[in-house]
Formats: C-alpha cells, sequence, structure tokens
C-alpha cells in the first residue's frame, strides 16, 4: 500500500515530480538500467549516488532534512558520512533490497533495553520501507531509487544518533542547570558506521558506544524485571489507616501481602495468609525498607507506606532515568575512585572493582544543592581554615552581624583585607556594616581551625568551579540522620582520619600516629596526595548493589523530575 501510494504521488502530482521523474529515468538510462543483467549491480549503485549526492545538497534547512516525514537529527553528520565515501550507499544491498537494514532494525529494537526509544531513531519508517524494498521488484525503477535513498539517508540518521545517545546520552546535564555537569566523550561516529558498513557487522559496533559499567549492567537486567511487572498490572495501593506493625489485625495486611508478593520481597504463597502481621510479613516489610534507604523496623508508617504506593510504572521510568545518568560518565572511571551518590548520603571508594571504604555524608540543602561533577582529589588539609564563601556571607552572615554588632566575635570569625599571606586583618568594629554592599564587599571573612571550625579537622580538595570539597564536621549527630540535607553545597564525611589515610598511605612519611599528632598541634598543613584521586559527584536515586538487590531512592532535590520533564518534551522519547 505505502509503495503504490508513493508512487501514485510521484507520478500524479505536478510540476516538480514530474521534473524528479524525468531526472530519475535520464539516470536510470544513463547508469546502465538497460544494460544487462551483470551490469545491473553497479548501475544500481551509481543510480543511488547520484540521487543521494543531489538530495544532500539540500539537506539542512526546513523540509529539506525531513524524509518520510521524520525529521533527521544529524543532518550535518549524515551529509559528512556520505561526502567520504563519495555518496556510495551503505544500506541498499548490492541488489537494491536493503537487506543490510535487516540488522540495523534488530538493533533499532534492542534499543528497548538500553531505556532509549526505537521510534526516536525511525525505526516505523525504516520497517515499512525495509518491506517495501523486499518486494520492489513491484516497482518502478524511479520509485525504487527514490525508497532506497530514503532508506540510506533514514538509516544513516538511525546509526549515527543512537550510538550518540549510547555513548553520552540523549541529552547534556548542563541543559537541566548550573549544578549538573557531564565528563563529555569524544568518538569517531562516522568511522564506526564505515567500519559497521565495512564488515557487515552492525550490531557489536553499536554496542561498542554502551557504558561499560558493573552499574549500568545491573540497571538493564532489572529494568527488564520491573517493565514485566508492569505489564502484569503493577501493584494495588495501600489506603491510609492506623500504623501497620507486628501482631496487629487489619483489612489492609492482606492487601500489604499482595503489594511485597508483587515486587517480590514475600513467597507468593504467603500472598493469601490472611489480616494477621505476623513475623515473616515485619521481615518482609524490613527488606523493603531497607531497599528503598528507610529505618529498617518492619513498621508501616507514613513513609514506607508513600514508597510501597509508588507505582510500578513510576519505578521503571525512575531506572530510565539513572540509566541516562550512567551514560554521562566516562567509559572508565579509573583503576581507584572515590564516588559520591548525594541521593543516598553515601560515599565509596572503589579500588580495583572493589569497594574498600564506605560511609556516610550529609549534602547540601534544598536550597544549596551539592552539584554533579567530576573532579580529582589532589590535597587534603589538616586544621583548615574556613574562608566564608559570597553567598553564605550575604545571605547567612551579613544580616546576622547588622542584628548583632558581636556576632563575629562571639563564633571566632576575623576579617581581612584579603586572601593572601600578607593580607592586613582589619578591625570588625571600624567597618559599617548597615553600609556594607553585599555584592561588593572588599573583605574576606575567616575562621581559624579548631573545634568549631565548619569545615572540621579535614578538608579534601578535588579544583572546581563550584567550590566544593569533602570535609570534617565538628557536628557528628548529623550521620545519625536518615536524611542528610545539612550543608551549604559541601559534602561532610563521617570518617574524614580514615579517608586521610587512605589517600596517604603510599606516602612514607604520613601514618594515621601523624596525622592525629598534627591535627592535636593545632597547625594548618597542606599535604599532596601521591596519587591523585578520580573523585564523582553524582545523583543515583536507582540502582542495583553488589547482592543484586535494587536500591530506591528518594528524588531530594526533584533532579528525576526536571529530567523527565525535559526527555519527554523530545521528539518519540
Amino acid at each position: 500500500m505505502y509503495a503504490q501510494q508513493m508512487q501514485h504521488e510521484l507520478w500524479t502530482k505536478p510540476t516538480g515530480c514530474c521534473l524528479l521523474v524525468g531526472t530519475l529515468i535520464a539516470l536510470a538510462v544513463t547508469a546502465g538500467f538497460a544494460a544487462t543483467a551483470s551490469d545491473a549491480p553497479v548501475a544500481l549503485t551509481t543510480a543511488v549516488q547520484s540521487l543521494l549526492q543531489t538530495r544532500l545538497t539540500t539537506i539542512g534547512s526546513g523540509a529539506a532534512a525531513t524524509v518520510q516525514g521524520r525529521h533527521l537529527a544529524s543532518p550535518a553528520m549524515v551529509r559528512l558520512f556520505y561526502d567520504q565515501r563519495q555518496y556510495r550507499p551503505a544500506w541498499a544491498g548490492a541488489d537494491g533490497s536493503g537487506r543490510p537494514l535487516s540488522e540495523l532494525l534488530t538493533a533499532l529494537e534492542g534499543l528497548r533495553q538500553e531505556a532509549l526509544n526505537p521510534e526516536a531513531y525511525h525505526l516505523q519508517s525504516l520497517q515499512r520501507l525495509y518491506g517495501d524494498l523486499q518486494s520492489s521488484g513491484l516497482l518502478r525503477e524511479e520509485v525504487r531509487l527514490e525508497l532506497l535513498v530514503d532508506a540510506e539517508l533514514l538509516a544513516t540518521d538511525a546509526f549515527l544518533t543512537s550510538a550518540g545517545h549510547l555513548l553520552s546520552g540523549r541529552i547534556a546535564p548542563e541543559t537541566l542547570g548550573p549544578e549538573q555537569q557531564a565528563v563529555h566523550k569524544d568518538a569517531d561516529l562516522i568511522g564506526a558506521l564505515e567500519t559497521a558498513a565495512h564488515s557487515g557487522r552492525l550490531q557489536p559496533v553499536l554496542s561498542s558506544f554502551l557504558p561499560d559499567h558493573s552499574g549500568y549492567r545491573r540497571l538493564r537486567r532489572i529494568l527488564q524485571r520491573y517493565r514485566r511487572i508492569e505489564e502484569k498490572g503493577g501493584w494495588t495501593q495501600l489506603p491510609d489507616g492506623p500504623t501497620l506493625r507486628a501482631g496487629v489485625e487489619d483489612e489492609r495486611v492482606s492487601m500489604l501481602r499482595f503489594r511485597l508478593v508483587a515486587e517480590g520481597f514475600l513467597d507468593g504463597r504467603r500472598a493469601r495468609d490472611g489480616n494477621h502481621f505476623d513475623s515473616t510479613l515485619k521481615r518482609a516489610v524490613a527488606a523493603f525498607q531497607r531497599q528503598h534507604g528507610l529505618a529498617a523496623d518492619g513498621v508501616i508508617g507514613a513513609l514506607t507506606r508513600e514508597a510501597l504506593n509508588v507505582s510500578a510504572r513510576s519505578r521503571v521510568r525512575q531506572i530510565e532515568l539513572n540509566m541516562e545518568r550512567w551514560r554521562w560518565l566516562p567509559r572508565y572511571l579509573g583503576k581507584r575512585y572515590l564516588l559520591v551518590n548525594i541521593a543516598d548520603y553515601q560515599m565509596e571508594i572503589v579500588d580495583e572493582n572493589r569497594r574498600v571504604m564506605v560511609m556516610r555524608v550529609a549534602v547540601g540543602r534544598d536550597y544549596r544543592r551539592t552539584p554533579v561533577f567530576s573532579a580529582e582529589l589532589t590535597r587534603l588539609v589538616l586544621n583548615p581554615h574556613w574562608y566564608v564563601p559570597p553567598t553564605i556571607f550575604t545571605e547567612d552572615l551579613l544580616p546576622a552581624i547588622r542584628s548583632n554588632p558581636e556576632y563575629l566575635r562571639e563564633r571566632g570569625y576575623r576579617v581581612f583585607s584579603s586572601l593572601g599571606p600578607d593580607a592586613e586583618e582589619m578591625d570588625p568594629d571600624r567597618i559599617d556594616w548597615q553600609a556594607v554592599d553585599p555584592g561588593n564587599f572588599p573583605y574576606i571573612l575567616r575562621k581559624d581551625p579548631g573545634p568549631f571550625n565548619p569545615m572540621g579537622r579535614v578538608k579534601f580538595l578535588f579544583p572546581n568551579k563550584y567550590d566544593v570539597y569533602i570535609h570534617d564536621s565538628p557536628d557528628r549527630s548529623i550521620f545519625t540522620q536518615p536524611k542528610r540535607t545539612f550543608s551549604s553545597g559541601c559534602i561532610r564525611i563521617e570518617k574524614p582520619i580514615e579517608l586521610a589515610e587512605y589517600l596517604l598511605k603510599d606516602h612514607f612519611n604520613w601514618t594515621r600516629r601523624r596525622i592525629l599528632a598534627e591535627i592535636e598541634s593545632g597547625r594548618s598543613e597542606i599535604i599532596e596526595v601521591p596519587a591523585p584521586l578520580p573523585t564523582y559527584i553524582q545523583y543515583w536515586t536507582a540502582w542495583v548493589d553488589e547482592s543484586g538487590n535494587v536500591q530506591f531512592r528518594e528524588d531530594i532535590y526533584g533532579r528525576d523530575a526536571l529530567l523527565g520533564e525535559t526527555l519527554s518534551k523530545l521528539p518519540d522519547f
């Protein structure tokens, strides 16, 4: 039907279409379509080359970048690919059947497993074209040529665009705001397509752009499981009501059983055990809570019920969004690296694919969010000074100083003319704080080392545009809280001495004993880390741990919501 409609349009549309048909007929005759059968493949290739060159000279603006009603996502790269190969077709096949498209169609369908929508890469249009080309013996030659060129353009655009998305994600995180940054990866996508076209092995080439991380692969596997749950109807909502705990009788207990069975926390044979909340159910609830970052008390309070009532569809979407975030990372994280997951309030160090250190962290408050970025940890400071950042001075300190003239002295702040070693200390009583312009404050506020310094006793430096550090905290109680959004953007860690000891383990002179002795001295000292450590500050609300258990966390900064909304506005997402 589609081929007949296209043929009808070519033959019945006036002016431009008639000229196109005439040109195609001339090309076919010139190229040798009237020659012997043995010359046919060469003639076909030559005709496709000629038409491709003609079409590509106009692609790049307006409707000219549209093929079969589909907008080309990467028109410049498509042009460059064919320019470099003198417009030789890559997908037509020697007989014009488009057989090389078959493997591409399979690869595009497989993108569903990578949390990408195949329709964003022209899947239906290419399937339709492939079907028409398989029966192209019924088509006029000029119509077949047009279909072949359409298939070439769409298939090449599909490969180049999907490869780029597998490599770096559908969007650059910087488009979501200045507090999210990715590592930019370079790759020769055109060279990769040339390799695939030459070897005839497209799937391995396209797969080579996938994130090469076990964390990504584990998420991909769990995505299929949650999609199956969603396809079966997901799970029912648990109604509001009194707290449910072991020993109670409540009709909602039976609903809770079915809910936990649906996600695999409870054996299906226990689904019909009735309305009594027994010890087996309590253990299943505690397992659910552990995998959602909740207190594992086995009690259904408001927070646990809220987590239970997140739909299967929402969990699928959450997994998909976090797979996108993996594509923002470099393909190789390093032999050793430090990783902070903001949403989990946790830091870990990985050495030779093994976690060697894990600790709790506190991150930025909602209005001073910890950014997402990568850097190298190069130095640490024992007994650091704290220099008040402009934002904290403007929003927090200046109003307090204006209302209490003794504020700076009471809290141990000192005022200096500059940051340099020769900076002059200023008398705060000689400054008219009421007249201070927050946007043009000429002085520096500093807190000296000590037990009340916000940096604590150790600070870790990894230069970045956000001026974010990892550091100790004078308030140890914050690490006992389940939700740890306490900082002004920096990352406070639970075990700073252990981290310092690990970083200096190859420094023959810096033992744990010496580190503690230097801290006790009160002297500020900067120490170079012998081997700079790649550091990744990430935001993952869904991942699969080393035991194979999926973990979900609250979207504390609303970044899942923003990413999901942005992706939903892209074509065919």
